[in-house]
């Protein structure tokens, strides 16, 4: 028996219907610190920063988890650019660094547990965001360390205001403690 005719196969265009990463999640578990130093043991990262590269790994993970509950199999839009983390607390309340947030992302795409598109810059129309999103590895990851059906904690209590000091280019974002007069 042989088929005839023409088929189409469904692809998904990674640049379209994305979500932003947002590092507002957080899990707290022993399941979850096991995948973590898991992760870890495999990485080729320097071990030296292991506090910081622990740190970028658990909120990025958090995040992913939390997403493939919500939306299985969409792109996560990141930035790659070093000045898109600010240093204020409450803007980055995890104090991300994105040098070492895409050497977590890169880390982990080389070890088949993401799937990454590099962005790139242009004109405003042509402009794209660096796309990622969880692979099957990954999820198989999450499933056996029973993590899709734990409880993540939203660690992120957004400030309607941001204060900002200086003039013209020289602007920046300052930090400050929230009370009575603020």
């Amino acid at each position: 028996m042989s088929l005839t005719g023409s088929f189409e196969i469904a692809t998904i265009d990674p640049f379209e219907k994305l979500i932003n990463f947002e590092p507002v999640w957080n899990i707290e578990s022993k399941n979850f610190d096991r995948l973590i130093n898991k992760l870890i043991g495999c990485s080729q990262l320097n071990k030296r920063n292991h506090d910081v590269i622990e740190k970028h790994y658990r909120i990025l993970l958090s995040y992913l988890i939390q997403s493939e509950k919500n939306e299985t199999r969409r792109f996560i839009a990141y930035s790659r650019n070093n000045s898109h983390f600010t240093k204020s607390k409450h803007l980055n309340p995890f104090q991300l660094k994105t040098r070492s947030l895409v050497r977590v992302i890169e880390d982990l795409s080389e070890n088949g547990f993401l799937e990454t598109y590099m962005g790139f810059n242009g004109t405003i129309e042509k402009r794209k965001r660096s796309r990622l999103r969880v692979t099957p590895k990954l999820v198989a990851l999450f499933s056996k360390y029973e993590l899709l059906s734990e409880p993540a904690v939203y660690n992120f209590e957004s400030d309607g205001i941001v204060l900002k000091v200086g003039k013209g280019k020289k602007k920046f974002v300052i930090s400050y403690e929230d009370d009575e007069f603020t």
